[in-house]
């Protein structure tokens, strides 16, 4: 709108200069230069969409296909891949959980969490950026779902999160998910603060 009110205005004080035809190239290049970057941004976004629907489709797949062909749980398919990463990390987390972005996964004290790409790793991802820290549940919302949604969301994908940790053997770190201050959530790693 900006760019707008000032070319409008732009043409009578150059049309008496003799400088309009200079002046509209350079508007034409500036508008084609937004316009492309906004097509640009929109197509990287498609992207993204797009990515993340083929990622949760496959991975739907591929767990019918291990169910049926009774070839137990799709995470035994990840065990070389993630056995290969952990080793190769596990003694630079510090004692800290990683949310291992290659692999979609949780690792900690030497056990991995397989998510996928999933509510329950994005969000574990985002608290496990700023460990001992609460988050409200607007800004959860608008980080990791990027957008409105009820709070009953958050808390379904925390139930999903929990549970799926536990299977995997991590209790303890189930437990640091901290929902106890009102509108909040964090992942309280350090019990004294």
């Amino acid at each position: 709108m900006t760019h707008c009110v000032q070319w409008c205005a732009l043409p009578d004080i150059l049309w008496h200069r003799g400088l309009l035809s200079d002046a509209l190239i350079v508007r034409e290049y500036i508008m084609s230069t937004t316009e492309r970057r906004d097509q640009i941004a929109a197509s990287l976004r498609n992207l993204v969409t797009a990515y993340t629907k083929a990622m949760a489709y496959l991975e739907e797949t591929l767990a019918v296909l291990c169910q049926e062909l009774e070839l137990g749980e799709i995470e035994s398919f990840y065990e070389p891949l993630l056995a290969r990463g952990a080793s190769a990390n596990d003694s630079d987390d510090g004692g800290q959980p990683v949310a291992d972005e290659t692999l979609l996964s949780i690792r900690w004290r030497g056990k991995t969490c397989f998510l996928g790409n999933t509510l329950p790793f994005r969000f574990f991802e985002r608290l496990a950026r700023r460990p001992n820290q609460y988050f409200s549940y607007e800004r959860l919302l608008d980080e990791v779902w990027e957008g409105p949604r009820s709070f009953s969301t958050i808390r379904s994908v925390v139930k999903v999160l929990r549970k799926r940790l536990v299977e995997a053997g991590m209790g303890d770190l189930a437990e640091t998910i901290d929902g106890s201050v009102r509108g909040h959530y964090g992942l309280m790693l350090d019990k004294s603060k």
